[in-house]
């Protein structure tokens, strides 16, 4: 937990929840100095003294959770100003190993993992006038402060919860469909060979204008069946009939 690189910037969070507890301090994370077109910079996290046995003060912080991200921090300090001038502290949150003392400009502290909790290696210098906040840092610290309460939090959670659920049932029902399509399918192939065996017709190798051809012939040959058998009903008829006008005694000779 304590070495450079392995600190995630959820678990920093964590630990600064824990230090700053609710009703004693309220803590939004990465709050921008503005709303909408208005913002400029954004503060990692920024907590709020809101009892005056803890001090009614506000304390920032920039989190670094890579030898590399602190380093291009140091490229330009002046970034932070935009944030820094308006509290009364300010601190580098980092994994032991990320920064130097040496190279923190001399008015940060510095505040490292350390067990279960944060522990501060170098003090910050406290900014006994900082500057007021205006409405619209004001508006941008309460709208983050929506969406970090723990109502909010809890409400995230069961929305992510929900979502989850409605996924697994989607992936329950889809596979539930393409069984039932991989039966169908297997149910039309089995059809398909039945009705290839049963009439030695491939469809699979025939255009429809053939299986048309092939149909209208078939059925031609059904309607000149269905006459010829008719006709033959017909001449049974008749030779009955026929056969019925003939003299009884036919077969005896003729008359003297």
């Amino acid at each position: 937990m304590t070495t450079a690189g392995k600190t995630t910037a959820a678990e920093i969070n964590s630990l600064l929840a824990a230090r700053y507890p609710l009703p004693k301090y309220s803590l939004a994370f990465e709050v921008p100095d503005g709303t909408g077109m208005n913002k400029m910079r954004t503060i990692d996290a920024v907590a709020m003294g809101c009892w005056a046995t803890v001090g009614v003060q506000m304390i920032g912080h920039e989190i670094k959770v890579s030898r590399s991200d602190w380093q291009r921090e140091m490229q330009d300090f002046t970034k932070c100003y935009a944030w820094k001038q308006h509290c009364h502290a300010w601190y580098l949150v980092a994994p032991k190993g990320v920064a130097k003392l040496e190279e923190l400009p001399p008015s940060w502290g510095l505040m490292e993992p350390a067990g279960k909790g944060l522990k501060i290696r170098k003090p910050c210098e406290i900014n006994s006038t900082p500057q007021p906040v205006g409405f619209r840092m004001l508006a941008a610290i309460m709208r983050r402060l929506q969406t970090t309460a723990p109502v909010a939090i809890d409400h995230q959670i069961a929305l992510r919860n929900a979502y989850q659920a409605g996924k697994q049932e989607m992936a329950a029902t889809f596979k539930y469909q393409n069984e039932r399509q991989a039966r169908d399918y297997e149910e039309l192939l089995k059809a398909v060979a039945t009705f290839r065996r049963n009439s030695g017709v491939s469809i699979d190798t025939w255009s429809g204008d053939d299986v048309g051809r092939e149909f209208n012939a078939f059925q031609q040959i059904i309607r000149k069946s269905i006459a010829i058998k008719g006709l033959a009903e017909h001449a049974s008829v008749l030779k009955e009939y026929l056969d019925s006008l003939q003299p009884a005694n036919r077969t005896e000779g003729p008359s003297e």
